[in-house]
């Protein structure tokens, strides 16, 4: 199976799961493992080649959500199999391990690390259950100021970590910011990547 994924958070995943062999390309922003930098590139992350894409005559692209829609479409009409990576929920992310490990064969070694990372998440859960919330916001990107929204996979584990991410009134997977607002939040903890 050859899979090319264009979500750099996707692209880690395949190979925790021990399917880096798999990889035949990734976007220019999948930079972690390191082994993915020996791996064909297929542009940046927001516009991939679809023609590459293509030549390379993948089984499965891994895209990255709404973003991707018009690259999918293109692709799915090529006939090639497409998977949208983007999940909403720690939960979400489970599952959509599950289904790339199926998808790609990872066979018991995948379950096995996919159940030991259920296990771990109970045992965050239970323990931040009996911690006091602290109000964290958590800065993403690089201007305009971007944070993890409510319908993220980063607002849950912030949620399932103990911390109390800053509420909006917006239900998106990513809020956008101006300063004025980043001090409304009063957040007591600013993460930042």
């Amino acid at each position: 199976m050859r899979v090319v994924s264009l979500a750099p958070a996707a692209t880690e995943i395949l190979f925790s799961l021990g399917l880096g062999h798999r990889v035949a390309a990734v976007t220019d922003h999948c930079d972690y493992p390191p082994e993915a930098a020996n791996k064909e590139r297929v542009g940046p992350f927001a516009r991939p080649d679809t023609e590459m894409i293509t030549a390379l005559r993948p089984d499965l692209v891994v895209t990255g959500g709404k973003m991707h829609t018009g690259t999918e479409a293109t692709l799915a009409a090529a006939g090639i199999t497409i998977y949208r990576f983007f999940p909403g929920s720690v939960a979400e992310l489970l599952t959509a391990m599950e289904e790339l490990g199926e998808l790609c064969a990872a066979g018991e070694t995948g379950r096995s690390i996919i159940g030991g990372l259920r296990r771990r998440v109970g045992e965050i859960e239970e323990r931040a259950a009996a911690r006091q919330k602290t109000a964290v916001l958590f800065l993403m990107g690089e201007p305009p100021l971007t944070t993890p929204g409510p319908a993220s996979c980063q607002y849950d584990a912030l949620r399932l970590a103990g911390a109390g991410p800053v509420p909006f009134p917006e239900s998106d997977a990513f809020v956008r910011l101006t300063w004025e607002r980043l001090e409304d939040c009063d957040p007591a903890v600013i993460l930042a990547c």
